[in-house]
């Protein structure tokens, strides 16, 4: 659907809201120490695939239907975060993030490449350097205007002294990496089933219970 890897030296198509930003490099750089970008996309089902240098914390919303994030935005998110002990987070959320699944990856230098996929029920795969690391659903966030890029912002929106990149990114509206056969557990149809057998099950214990009651005693 859309692909930038700012070979040609800038990052026409970008829209930056805080901080400043080069590709004089052929990456997509925040200078300065930190920034947030956006770029308009309406892919909700595909995969998003990028490479991303996260000195300290660095957020990709890949799908979001407002431009701004941490407040009051609505995306699905991937986080990669050294200064909360080294996680990678899957995030997804409407004026408050809700945690969907979450990676502890140890030391991790240097550029990572990652891969997200969301099929039409919403379930939503991360690889980061081709390893399946998250593997869960979101149903909540249904479509999209906006990939943004968000490196080391607090809550506030105050600037922290680190800088960050993001490269190749390809985004399309396939699944172009077929995730693993779901167990049993946790197939669509398992849940409703054992719903409907404990309902099944109570119903008969009270049919039963009743049918004792009336029956009389010799």
């Amino acid at each position: 659907m859309w692909s930038s890897n700012f070979d040609n030296g800038n990052y026409d198509g970008w829209t930056v809201l805080i901080g400043n930003f080069s590709a004089r490099d052929h990456t997509l750089r925040n200078t300065g120490g930190g920034g947030l970008i956006v770029h308009p996309s309406t892919v909700a089902t595909g995969t998003w695939s990028f490479d991303v240098l996260g000195v300290n914390d660095t957020d990709i919303g890949i799908m979001s239907t407002y431009p701004i994030p941490l407040s009051g935005m609505i995306c699905l998110d991937w986080g990669q975060y050294h200064s909360r002990g080294n996680e990678i987070e899957l995030n997804a959320g409407s004026g408050g993030w809700t945690e969907l699944g979450m990676w502890t990856f140890g030391l991790m230098t240097g550029w990572q490449h990652v891969d997200i996929t969301r099929s039409s029920d919403g379930r939503t795969c991360v690889y980061q350097n081709g390893s399946l690391i998250i593997d869960t659903y979101c149903t909540s966030i249904t479509e999209s205007q906006y990939f943004w890029v968000c490196f080391s912002l607090t809550s506030d929106f105050k600037i922290q002294n680190v800088e960050g990149a993001i490269d190749n990114i390809v985004v399309s509206d396939t699944v172009d990496i077929q995730p693993p056969e779901l167990p049993f557990y946790r197939q669509p149809w398992f849940m409703p089933t054992v719903g409907a057998v404990v309902v099944v099950a109570a119903a008969a214990f009270i049919i039963v219970a009743y049918l004792m009651r009336k029956k009389p005693h010799p």
